[in-house]
């Protein structure tokens, strides 16, 4: 695997505080939403996106039901953009594949004695996932993993990670869907009428996000314009 092209942002340490799931407390399934919603909006590399004020509003609607309804866990969409963003919570291998895997978010999650297999066949130094090719991921007593596949009788290397953080983070990556229209087909006739329609949004947003309750967040410091504390 070429780490630069596989877009795993390899070595990123997690954030401690943040809860994992199942959530124990009212407290911890608030805290896993609202730290999630403060990182998509630092995602974007400038001013907020209507895109990311989408993704927020969906993590919100959830973070309100959620807490109603006391669930210990996050709805499979909101999981799947936590994955598909890397989002930093201190999972273990075992505890984000297991996550991933009981929630039906997980790559060849299957009913029947095979998915019950997937589910089961986990331990602190291996999982388990897939149906055609079948991933296998073995710990090492240095720390590291391997992963192998298995499709049609023929065995192969898929990747070797160094620490618990770079398998979790690959255990994220095998997750993530290719979306359209990224290498996929798309209406040629219908992208530019499309396009007029995001060009008006984008325009409209720009205004908006002149109110203060914006304006504030994107004229925040960021990690590389702090301030002199010397």
């Amino acid at each position: 695997m070429r780490d630069r092209e596989s877009g795993i942002p390899f070595g990123r340490p997690p954030v401690a505080d943040i809860a994992v799931p199942p959530f124990a407390t009212g407290d911890e399934f608030n805290s896993f939403h609202v730290e999630l919603q403060l990182y998509l909006a630092s995602l974007d590399a400038g001013d907020v996106t209507v895109t990311t004020f989408a993704l927020g509003q969906l993590v919100e609607r959830s973070r309100r039901q959620g807490l109603a309804e006391q669930w210990a866990h996050p709805e499979p969409h909101i999981l799947e953009i936590a994955v598909a963003t890397y989002f930093p919570a201190p999972w273990t291998p075992l505890q984000i594949h297991t996550e991933l895997m009981t929630t039906g978010v997980g790559y060849g999650t299957v009913g029947g004695p095979w998915g019950k297999k997937q589910v089961a066949d986990v331990k602190k130094n291996r999982l388990l996932w897939g149906s055609d090719p079948i991933f296998r991921a073995i710990r090492a007593r240095d720390g590291s993993w391997s992963v192998t596949g298995s499709e049609r009788g023929v065995e192969f290397l898929e990747a070797t990670l160094r620490t618990d953080d770079d398998m979790v983070l690959y255990r994220q990556y095998v997750e993530r869907t290719f979306a359209a229209p990224f290498g996929a087909r798309y209406s040629p006739t219908a992208l530019p009428q499309l396009d007029r329609s995001a060009h008006a949004v984008r325009s409209a947003w720009a205004g908006h996000t002149t109110l203060p309750y914006i304006a504030e967040w994107n004229e925040r410091p960021r990690p590389d314009e702090s301030p002199d504390r010397g």
